[in-house]
C-alpha cells in the first residue's frame, strides 16, 4: 500500500475505534467517555470539536475521572479555535463557519449515531 493509502487506512481505523468508544461511552464507561473526548479534542480521524470534547469530559468528570477533570478547563477555553478546512472557527466568515460546523455534526453522527443528544432539525415537506 502507498503512503497515502496507509494514511487513509489509519484514519478509517481510528474512526472505527471511535465508534466502539462511543458505544461504551453511551453505556456509561468513564474511561471511554474520556477517550472519546480526547478523540474530538485532538481531531485525529475526525474534525476537531472542543464543544463535543467538553461534553464527553463532563460526563467522565461526573464519574470522578481525573483525566477528564483536568481537561475540562482546557476544552472550555479552546471552543471556537478548532482548525477546520484550513482556518479556525473564530476566523471564518458566517458561511464558512456554518459549513465547518456542518462537517463537525456529520462526523459526530457518523461516530455516535443519531441518538447522541444533538439538536435535530426536521425537514418540512410541502
Amino acid at each position: 500500500m502507498n503512503r497515502f493509502g496507509d494514511f487513509e487506512y489509519g484514519l478509517v481505523m481510528k474512526e472505527e475505534s471511535a465508534k466502539g468508544l462511543a458505544r461504551r461511552a453511551k453505556a456509561g464507561d468513564a474511561q471511554a467517555q474520556f477517550e472519546l473526548g480526547n478523540f474530538y479534542h485532538n481531531g485525529v480521524g475526525s474534525t476537531q470539536n472542543y464543544t463535543r470534547a467538553l461534553y464527553w469530559y463532563q460526563k467522565a468528570s461526573a464519574q470522578k475521572h481525573e483525566g477528564a477533570q483536568r481537561m475540562l478547563t482546557q476544552a472550555q477555553r479552546l471552543i471556537g479555535t478548532e482548525y477546520i478546512t484550513g482556518n479556525t472557527l473564530k476566523k471564518m466568515t458566517e458561511d464558512e463557519r456554518r459549513y465547518a460546523e456542518g462537517l463537525q455534526k456529520r462526523k459526530i453522527i457518523e461516530i455516535e449515531g443519531d441518538d447522541n443528544g444533538m439538536e435535530k432539525k426536521r425537514k418540512v415537506r410541502i
